[in-house]
């Protein structure tokens, strides 16, 4: 009886055997004790009642048994799992350190691509999925005027409605009316870029100054004269001092001139306070009345559907006659910040994925030739009784072990770089990171997601070679069989199916990778090639307003202006400066263009959409625009001067093709004023800028605005010369500011960074995922070779060439590859319709990519497979029977 307790303790499953051993062991103590009431004068039934009552209820005795011996099966089985679990690690270190190439190599290669898609993906998490750092993000909507289908539609006057039906709709409205303000005092005048915002900016989003108090309630329906500043302010321009709070500064507005300078500082904001607009150098307070509200928080329990029905039928009916495509739509704050920047993460994040399959694949293929060459240690334990479980266990475990090691690497790489590369992020994409660039670093749920991840990766990649080796081996097979032939062996253990279903899926990733770097490169190429129409090099642009307080007409405007540029010009190192509406870089969509009807010369009432410029007359000079016939803006095309117009090249093709437009008119959309033609200069666009538009340019003296865009032609370094300018101004007006003074080149190169920094990682990417392609690619050959050795040999003995034997072995090689271009071709196509919005003067299906693609895969697949093509045509007969 001891021995069937002791071998039901050691068994991993509760069978019906143990159910018998328990009903045995009950019965053989109720026989000792009947028989010993039987000795004691009893009779046999009456000893059989007296013991059956002794020993109580023999079921519940039963399940009592029962039920302690599956719990001590339980932690035993506990137990041997952990201890198995130990073994196996300590196996696997053993072994990585007995072969610390394959370890370093399969650690560093998972590892640097787990750093490069975790890396990916807390940019992505830091943008589209972490919430945005507002109360209920989710609930959080802007109200977007949707156009309607016409190109250059007319807008409804959204303020002609009352807007105080949001409030039905909504539980929280955020007002804003953005602003340019001039800051005044100290050595110079600053201008900074601020908004007038409404009681729920503060409620609705969170927010409260860090120093000093916000906005009271009757400040807001007074629009009392406090203002509450960025902390980035507080520090560039006041040094961080305290005793500002309380404190009066000269703030001039651009849009309310009416309102006194002079407003008390009240507070300031948390250094991490973060908004969706960057006007929030400066906040004012705006009147809660019915103006149309931006940003709103639904009411709870309303979905975004209803709400966006409810304030259509609403608002629509006081808008008066609209297109009737003309609707307002609601889009969650997160979504419309980062619709632009979209794309380009999801491009991103696919292509660190899918690196990381491609090293997975990688590693498992290598894990699998290794496995295969180690069949006689396994064909050894199984001959010593270990079970095919058990080893496919171990060498899941190594795996796993391998994996989790690189996962740790990655985490480690991936904190770097976004600590390192965090605040360059915002500037590549062109959108600040919500929250600021502190939400790129890796938390605690982050580290556990990437050795999750690593050990998931360990357990995908580790099982099938695992179990491939496992059920590879023949149990029948004698150990001195297994020790002494591997015949056919190779085709038994290490399954073709699986190494070549690896190298055509790392094929075919590649192509993918390398299609959407090769898309990117030329969308790069184009750009760089593609003239702007004007020379960006040392050409400096700044921001200015006049303020209306001292530069109330037109008059007044235009004299300033001729001051600003005199006193300009003189400051050292600058040698040309003119003033623009807007700069070369923001070419908004303008009016149309309409020509006088004149029999000589109209075609119709009105012309194509251009866009407008008004322009001080050295501005061609100042950025090298060519002049094509008649001449530049001069001093005589002064206010009392006819109204005179310079056109780019493109306007005049279209409006007087085949003639001169140097003395023809035209008017600018609903402009009443008809303007001669004195000048066609060469055509200009935006980088990027899928269909240019034309352009008219008019007389800042013939229509003075008080928002100017400064540009001025240096002699040295346009980095350096902020300082000087800014001077210069202020010798001519201490009252006026010259703000975000950057060199244009820089400028335009930033137009480009979004492309830039996808071509950048797509190609990294593409390089890693060609070079672990290749690798594969050589390490499959070379293996086939090895395993087929005496196979190549009894071919060469009679009578196969050196040739016949390399077509042998490039046949295999060659399958895979096409068969892995075909696929990554159709993965291709749909990568390209991810990429399409960021490609610049080349087609998502460019077949020149295309072919240029699969040649150097072709070409670097053929180089991969030389060193395995010589080894098999280097086989010696001879020496292949001898060693079998």
């Amino acid at each position: 009886m001891a021995g069937k307790r002791y071998r039901r303790l050691f068994r991993l499953r509760f069978t019906r055997a143990d159910v018998a051993d328990i009903d045995d062991e009950f019965q053989f103590h109720l026989v000792m004790r009947t028989r010993e009431l039987e000795r004691q004068g009893h009779s046999p039934v009456r000893a059989r009642e007296i013991a059956l009552m002794q020993f109580g209820d023999i079921d519940d005795a039963r399940r009592f048994c029962r039920a302690e011996d599956e719990e001590r099966m339980r932690e035993y089985r506990r137990t041997l799992w952990l201890d198995n679990v130990r073994q196996d690690v300590l196996l696997a270190v053993r072994t990585m350190r007995r072969q610390p190439a394959f370890a370093i190599s399969t650690i560093l290669t998972l590892g640097i691509a787990i750093a490069l898609a975790t890396s990916a993906y807390g940019i992505v998490h830091a943008y589209l999925v972490r919430p945005l750092p507002y109360p209920d993000p989710d609930r959080m909507v802007q109200v977007r005027p949707t156009p309607t289908r016409d190109e250059f539609p007319s807008m409804p006057r959204l303020d002609r409605a009352d807007w105080r039906v949001q409030d039905s709709v909504f539980a929280d409205l955020v007002r804003w009316d953005l602003d340019a303000f001039t800051l005044a005092g100290g050595d110079r005048a600053e201008s900074v870029q601020g908004a007038w915002v409404s009681p729920g900016y503060f409620s609705a989003l969170g927010l409260r100054p860090a120093v000093g108090r916000g906005f009271e309630p009757g400040e807001f329906a007074s629009r009392a004269p406090v203002v509450i500043l960025s902390d980035a302010l507080w520090s560039r321009r006041y040094n961080r001092d305290p005793s500002l709070i309380g404190r009066t500064i000269r703030l001039q507005s651009l849009d309310n001139p009416r309102l006194a300078e002079a407003a008390t500082v009240v507070g300031v904001m948390p250094p991490n306070a973060w908004h969706v607009n960057r006007f929030s150098e400066v906040l004012r307070p705006l009147p809660n009345d019915a103006r149309f509200a931006s940003m709103a928080r639904l009411r709870p329990g309303m979905s975004m559907q209803e709400a966006e029905r409810r304030l259509n039928a609403l608002a629509l009916p006081q808008l008066g006659k609209i297109d009737p495509a003309y609707h307002l739509s609601l889009v969650r704050v997160q979504d419309e910040y980062t619709y632009r920047i979209r794309p380009t993460l999801v491009a991103l994040m696919g292509g660190a994925v899918f690196l990381l399959l491609i090293a997975g694949a990688s590693v498992a293929g290598a894990q699998t030739a290794r496995a295969a060459a180690g069949r006689a240690e396994v064909q050894v334990r199984i001959a010593l009784g270990a079970s095919r479980a058990r080893i496919t266990m171990q060498l899941l475990t190594e795996s796993v072990v391998i994996a989790i090691a690189a996962a740790v690497i990655g985490a480690g790489l991936a904190g770097g770089v976004l600590a390192t590369f965090g605040d360059a992020v915002g500037r590549q994409l062109g959108a600040t990171i919500p929250g600021g660039a502190d939400q790129l670093s890796l938390g605690t749920g982050m580290l556990a997601l990437v050795v999750g991840m690593g050990a998931l990766i360990g357990a995908a990649f580790g099982l099938l070679p695992a179990l491939i080796v496992t059920r590879g081996v023949a149990t029948s097979e004698s150990l001195g069989g297994t020790l002494g032939s591997q015949k056919g062996a190779a085709r038994s253990v290490a399954s073709p199916v699986l190494r070549r279903t690896l190298i055509v899926a790392q094929v075919a990733f590649t192509m993918m990778l390398l299609v959407g770097a090769g898309l990117m490169a030329r969308t790069i190429l184009t750009i760089a090639t593609t003239s702007l129409g004007f020379d960006d090099e040392r050409v400096v642009k700044g921001d200015m307003f006049l303020p209306p307080s001292r530069y109330r007409d037109a008059a007044a405007q235009r004299a300033g202006v001729e001051r600003l540029l005199a006193g300009m010009a003189t400051a050292e190192g600058v040698r040309s400066v003119a003033t623009s509406f807007p700069d070369p870089l923001r070419n908004f969509t303008g009016p149309d263009v309409r020509v006088r009807g004149d029999a000589a010369a109209a075609r119709s009432d009105s012309g194509p959409p251009a866009a407008q410029f008004i322009v001080t007359p050295s501005y061609f000079d100042v950025l090298g625009i060519p002049m094509r016939g008649g001449r530049a803006f001069g001093s005589p095309d002064d206010s009392e001067a006819p109204p005179v117009v310079v056109v780019s090249e493109g306007l005049a093709r279209t409006l007087w093709p085949g003639e001169s437009a140097v003395g023809r008119r035209l008017r600018v959309g609903g402009d009443s004023v008809w303007r001669t033609v004195v000048g066609v200069v060469g055509e200009t666009q935006q980088p990027v800028e899928s269909t240019p538009l034309p352009e008219v340019y008019v007389p800042f003296a013939q229509d003075p605005m008080p928002l100017l865009f400064v540009l001025a032609r240096v002699a040295g370094d346009p980095r350096g010369m902020a300082g000087a300018l800014q001077r210069a101004v202020a010798r001519v007006d201490d009252g006026l500011g010259l703000a975000n003074v950057t060199p244009l080149g820089d400028l335009t190169d930033r137009a480009t960074n979004q492309h830039r920094a996808l071509a950048t990682v797509l190609s990294l990417f593409a390089l890693l995922a060609l070079g672990l392609a290749m690798l594969g690619l050589y390490a499959s050959l070379a293996y086939v070779v090895a395993q087929r050795r005496r196979e190549i040999a009894i071919r060469v003995a009679v009578g196969a060439n050196a040739w016949a034997i390399r077509g042998l072995v490039a046949r295999e090689g060659v399958l895979l590859v096409v068969v892995g271009l075909v696929i990554g071709v159709a993965l291709s196509l749909a990568l390209t319709r991810l990429l399409a919005s960021q490609l610049y003067g080349v087609t998502p299906t460019d077949p020149g990519t295309f072919a240029s693609i699969a040649t150097l895969l072709g070409t670097s697949a053929l180089l991969a497979a030389l060193a395995p093509l010589r080894q098999a045509a280097r086989v010696e007969p001879a020496e292949i029977m001898r060693s079998e």
